[in-house]
């Protein structure tokens, strides 16, 4: 009689039959309350996630203002270096003029080059070797300065 009167004690002790009785009372509820606390819980689910989601967007925000400030920091940067040149006392240091001076000084000889007489032979070839004359002269070196100063 020691183990069943233990077994007793065990199954007393355990409250198994609060949550039997829980349970057969949440199961006895109308359906309608079943559906109502289901849809409640779902709710308050979805405003969980929102409220991450929500959270997750403002920091996003921010960082994206950050990288706002510094795009405008580097490129203010870039236009002082670019356009005062590294010793802002040189006028003469003036990069941007200086390589499109250099650069129209290059075209006005490539276009010299091409006589109004050697056009109307030429008709199927003038676009290609304007194009190619622009490429050529082009400011590279500007170019790449410039696409320098901004990654930095």
């Amino acid at each position: 009689m020691g183990a069943i009167q233990r077994y007793q004690e065990d199954v007393l002790g355990s409250q198994i039959s609060l949550i039997t009785d829980g349970i057969r009372g949440k199961l006895s509820q109308p359906a309608h309350i079943l559906a109502l606390h289901r849809i409640s819980d779902a709710l308050n689910t979805c405003h969980h996630h929102l409220r991450s989601i929500k959270s997750d967007l403002d920091a996003t925000f921010l960082d994206s203002c950050i990288l706002r400030d510094r795009i405008e920091e580097c490129t203010a940067r870039a236009a002082n270096d670019v356009f005062k040149g590294e010793d802002s006392s040189e006028s003469a240091s003036n990069k941007v003029t200086a390589a499109i001076e250099r650069a129209r000084k290059d075209l006005v000889q490539t276009m010299d080059f091409l006589s109004w007489w050697q056009l109307p032979w030429k008709v199927d070839e003038i676009s290609t070797l304007v194009t190619a004359a622009v490429q050529t002269v082009w400011c590279h070196e500007l170019e790449k300065e410039v696409g320098m100063l901004i990654i930095d």
